[in-house]
């Protein structure tokens, strides 16, 4: 291929290419290299110039370590933010040897393509996923994430603090582990309901599942559901709260209204008795003038007073004997 081929290819080309000599002198630069550094630094470059002239101290010294590479034959490749007068940019830099007929290195390519939008891109990725890394990592509740084939993908440290798995025995594990054997069916059902129609569902929403630790001990917990799509993928994410302690409270509150319940009914039914006849009596005593029958009204009303009294005694016997007193 005679030089002035290969010129034009290099003038067609949309990549910045600046042919050194091994004493660093610019022997060629097409257009596009001339545009980029007018661009970016307000000047042109020169044929016959020592390149060194046109680096700034930050990133010069790394281009010309990689220059030595390319010198010992190797090829070198760079990903630099580049501070020119006007701007930054994030400019790759690949630099390949160029061989004589015999074999012997005589020139260095230097190849520069502007990078500046894609690496702001990945920038950003990466903050991202920094960012949900140390969420995922330090949040308070367990959050596991599952594929389509309901396999446990990744944990977060919570999650060991719930169930008492090791990250590394859950990871690759069928969701099952976590759910008692007598719930396998039915919440295969729910899946499938759920995977057809995924819709989001939060924390606090009254959804109670039971679920298994390691030691297979059971607990009661709720979840929040959601799902995402990466890579073409499916994946879902729960986060999970043990909520056993509420749940077990909320029992024994149920328990305590039953039986408060069943005390107002006896209070309601058994005290109403001996106090209608106490109330009866007192108004046949006040009426009566007859000394004999207000003796026995006096009696009477000493057998309602102790019916009475004996009714009070037992409903505080049934409220200390069901130790009511303590839970409420």
């Amino acid at each position: 291929m005679n030089n002035q081929i290969l010129r034009a290819i290099l003038e067609k080309t949309s990549d910045s290419i600046i042919m050194l000599g091994l004493d660093l002198k610019i022997t060629y630069i097409n257009n596009t290299a001339q545009k980029m550094y007018d661009l970016l630094n307000g000047e042109q470059m020169e044929v016959g110039v020592d390149v060194r002239e046109y680096l700034n101290p930050k990133c010069g010294g790394l281009i010309l370590d990689a220059n030595q590479k390319v010198l010992a034959g190797q090829s070198a490749e760079l990903e630099l933010l580049m501070t020119y007068k006007k701007t930054e940019r994030w400019l790759k830099h690949q630099l390949p040897p160029i061989y004589d007929a015999e074999g012997k290195v005589w020139a260095t390519l230097w190849i520069i393509q502007d990078i500046h939008h894609q690496k702001q891109a990945e920038i950003k990725l990466e903050e991202s996923e920094a960012k949900f890394s140390s969420i995922f990592h330090s949040a308070p509740v367990t959050i596991l994430i599952v594929d389509s084939n309901m396999c446990i993908v990744d944990a977060n440290p919570e999650t060991k603090n719930l169930f008492h798995y090791d990250l590394g025995e859950l990871i690759g594990e069928s969701i099952n582990v976590l759910i008692p054997r007598r719930f396998w069916e039915s919440h295969e059902v729910s899946l499938l309901t759920y995977t057809s129609n995924p819709t989001p569902y939060k924390l606090g929403t009254g959804r109670v599942f039971p679920a298994l630790t390691k030691e297979g001990k059971e607990i009661f917990t709720e979840i929040s559901l959601n799902n995402f799509i990466l890579a073409g993928k499916k994946y879902f994410v729960a986060l999970i709260q043990d909520v056993t302690q509420r749940i077990e409270h909320e029992s024994i509150i149920e328990s305590q209204v039953t039986q408060l319940q069943d005390i107002a009914w006896y209070q309601a039914h058994k005290v109403r008795s001996p106090l209608a006849k106490i109330l009866g009596l007192v108004n046949l005593f006040q009426t009566e003038k007859d000394e004999e029958y207000k003796t026995l009204y006096l009696q009477y009303l000493k057998e309602s007073a102790d019916e009475l009294d004996a009714v009070i005694h037992k409903v505080i016997n049934d409220v200390y004997t069901k130790d009511l007193i303590s839970k409420i």
